[in-house]
């Protein structure tokens, strides 16, 4: 369902990023590569360090996708990032 709705996205309207505590997503997962998408690797940073990385994308909403998320980062989101934060698809919304 996660990827059903990121694959549809606009990229003309949208720019996607992809902020990933593992290995990048693929194709075996439902996710369709899409040149235009970029992707950032979190593993091994502090959630101090990946909340300034998303600050530095300029994220206008970032959308926490729960049972996805490890929770050792829940304290990133805690951080506040960006203004606008939404939480869905999860065990925990």
């Amino acid at each position: 369902m996660v990827w059903a709705l990121t694959d549809h996205h606009d990229r003309s309207e949208f720019e996607i990023h992809l902020f990933c505590d593992g290995s990048d997503p693929t194709p075996g997962s439902g996710y369709v590569k899409d040149e235009r998408d970029l992707v950032h690797d979190l593993t091994d940073v502090t959630n101090e360090e990946a909340a300034e990385r998303i600050r530095r994308a300029e994220i206008d909403i970032l959308v926490d996708l729960n049972g996805y998320s490890s929770t050792q980062r829940f304290g990133m989101f805690m951080l506040r990032p960006v203004q606008k934060l939404v939480s869905c698809f999860g065990m925990y919304a």
